[in-house]
């Protein structure tokens, strides 16, 4: 079974809506040669806590598909990308970067200026970028929306070999992920001659359902998602993230 991290298996705020075991008892229930895998946009780094917490056992799929890693034998496969240029990302915009993450609970790890534009880079990725152009007024750091689209048009720009998509209404983020590249990349590989399930909420995921024999999402998953979903006789649950999981 390869399951979705963020909006599958935890919410918007990155947390569980349900006690992990909870999910762990009913995955339990499914055989003891049934093997659960993570398959997420994150990088290897953010997905290894979560992979801990609900006790799966089989491998993550790294970074939207770019590579995977194997917990048994605690090595990772060749990538299918290359790495991404950071010095590439430097050039195309002109705002500061850094190679950290911020948000209003933990701060960063270096002072922030009283005012100006800082562009906070996720540092643990190698095939991908993930970009939080954010506005800092009298020392608060807020979101912008024209921010966030006039960064979003440079790296549009400097990166035709990738695909970039910028998240408006949730995190108001900016994704940079090889094309040609999707979730579904490794899971004919990992899955061999045993029958596939998957669960997911976003479009990334809808690759993954061509190779599956169930397939299922969470009631706040996309509109297309449930589509897909449906079209191929899976369920659409009527809970939430982990709640739907479960």
């Amino acid at each position: 079974v390869f399951f979705d991290l963020d909006g599958s298996l935890i919410d918007r705020h990155y947390l569980p809506n349900a006690d992990p075991a909870l999910f762990m008892s009913r995955f339990a229930r499914l055989g003891a040669g049934i093997r659960g895998h993570l398959n997420s946009n994150r990088s290897l780094a953010q997905q290894l806590s979560f992979y801990q917490m609900f006790g799966l056992n089989g491998y993550i799929i790294i970074e939207n598909g770019c590579s995977y890693f194997d917990s048994a034998s605690g090595k990772e496969s060749a990538p299918c990308a290359d790495v991404f240029d950071r010095q590439q990302l430097l050039s195309a915009v002109d705002i500061p970067v850094r190679f950290e993450l911020w948000d209003s609970t933990s701060g960063g790890h270096n002072p922030l200026p009283a005012d100006g534009d800082i562009i906070f880079v996720e540092p643990t990725r190698r095939f991908t970028a993930s970009l939080y152009p954010r506005r800092v007024l009298n020392g608060v750091v807020i979101t912008d929306t024209g921010l966030l689209r006039r960064v979003f048009a440079l790296v549009n720009s400097a990166f035709p070999a990738y695909d970039v998509v910028a998240d408006e209404a949730l995190h108001q983020q900016i994704i940079v992920k090889p094309k040609g590249v999707k979730k579904s990349t490794f899971i004919p590989i990992l899955s061999g001659s045993m029958a596939v399930a998957s669960f997911g909420d976003g479009p990334d995921d809808i690759c993954m359902f061509d190779y599956s024999t169930v397939c299922g999402a969470p009631a706040n998953a996309a509109p297309e998602v449930k589509h897909a979903v449906l079209a191929k006789a899976g369920v659409v649950t009527t809970d939430p993230c982990t709640l739907g999981a479960v």
